[in-house]
């Protein structure tokens, strides 16, 4: 079936990622797929350490930025482990960085400090890492315009492009 996209987001379902275009298909009937099998990821120096993190799914050498110098892609659980936000795991408010340095009290609830802060912030130069994902989706999966689809509920190998 062919879907003509006119959003995207995603959402996670029983700790799966799952990315949903919103459009008409060719009948003007409007639905929303459901696609799974994309993976949040940002790019590294080549040569930098990476220690390990329940967070990082693979870590695939061999690329380089547009200057040709060498990088590593880290592929990552979810949007939100690698992104620079700083989130309150008692209330799910926003933590502050002051000075650098991450305040220990949740401004929100004033909790433990039991803070949650994304991959990104743990290197000192990184690419794609500001990327929203649904531009995630939409650039390097090719979720835009129409697309053809076997079902509503699909991999996004099954995508394809038209």
């Amino acid at each position: 079936m062919k879907l003509l996209i006119t959003d995207l987001d995603y959402v996670v379902e029983n700790n799966e990622l799952i990315a949903r275009a919103f459009g008409r298909l060719d009948t003007n009937e409007r639905v929303t797929a459901r696609i799974r099998g994309t993976r949040p990821f940002f790019l590294v120096k080549a040569d930098t350490q990476i220690s390990q993190d329940s967070r990082i799914t693979e870590i695939v050498d061999g690329w380089t930025d547009l200057k040709g110098n060498p990088l590593k892609l880290i592929y990552t659980r979810f949007p939100k482990d690698v992104a620079q936000r700083v989130k309150c795991r008692d209330c799910s408010g926003l933590g502050r960085i002051i000075q650098d340095k991450l305040e220990i009290v949740c401004p929100a609830c004033k909790g433990d400090g039991q803070i949650e802060i994304g991959l990104k912030s743990k290197f000192d130069q990184t690419w794609q890492a500001d990327v929203v994902y649904p531009q995630v989706l939409r650039i390097y999966y090719g979720l835009s315009g129409e697309i053809e689809i076997p079902s509503l509920n699909c991999h996004i190998n099954d995508v394809r492009k038209t």
